[in-house]
């Protein structure tokens, strides 16, 4: 299975990389994870999947840099819905409701290419935008993600962040308790990526 976190961390280390073909070897630690954000009009939610929860932790692939682009061999990650978890159950069970879980088990992402904006002097950070395909209910949309990442006690950070609407897949937001109850149609996504890379 191709995966996307790994190619969204190798940023980290690949920017200054010339337009050649590299190997890169990529582990994930299990502090890494992917949290969605929503609210109801009476409170708020978060759901997780943990980084024990990832589709793998060890990726070889090779990458290749055009300027301040980078694309990679393997840019699909096929994320089981039914690993999220949340403290509120209630959330947790509508959301799998709205996506369709039983019909649509996973959440397609396809990284297309990421893009450096900036690297930080005197330090190992760099930021930048992550373009990708999201498919959800097998609709697919096109997104951007700005990131950022840092090494730091030999350990790489990546963080992204961006916000959506459901209703871009085609999705209503639910209503329940005879309407008293309405989930608001946008949602945050946070990725937080942890992993050791070597070239």
């Amino acid at each position: 299975m191709k995966r996307l976190f790994a190619v969204i961390i190798f940023v980290l280390a690949a920017f200054s990389v010339s337009s050649a073909q590299t190997q890169t070897r990529l582990e994930l630690d299990n502090s890494s994870s992917l949290t969605i954000f929503g609210s109801t009009n009476i409170s708020k939610f978060k759901l997780v999947l943990p980084g024990d929860k990832f589709p793998g932790k060890l990726f070889n692939f090779t990458y290749q840099q055009n300027q301040n682009k980078i694309s990679l061999s393997q840019n699909r990650l096929a994320l089981e819905v039914k690993n999220f978890t949340s403290t509120n159950r209630i959330a947790l069970n509508g959301f799998l409701k709205l996506i369709k879980s039983e019909t649509y088990p996973v959440l397609d992402i396809q990284l297309n290419n990421l893009e450096i904006l900036s690297t930080i002097p005197g330090t190992n950070s760099i930021n930048g935008k992550a373009f990708l395909n999201i498919t959800i209910t097998g609709v697919t949309k096109q997104y951007y993600i700005p990131f950022s990442s840092r090494l730091e006690n030999g350990m790489r950070y990546a963080d992204g962040k961006m916000r959506l609407s459901i209703r871009d897949f085609g999705l209503t937001p639910p209503v329940e308790m005879m309407g008293m109850v309405k989930t608001s149609e946008w949602i945050e996504i946070n990725l937080h990526i942890v992993a050791i890379i070597s070239l």
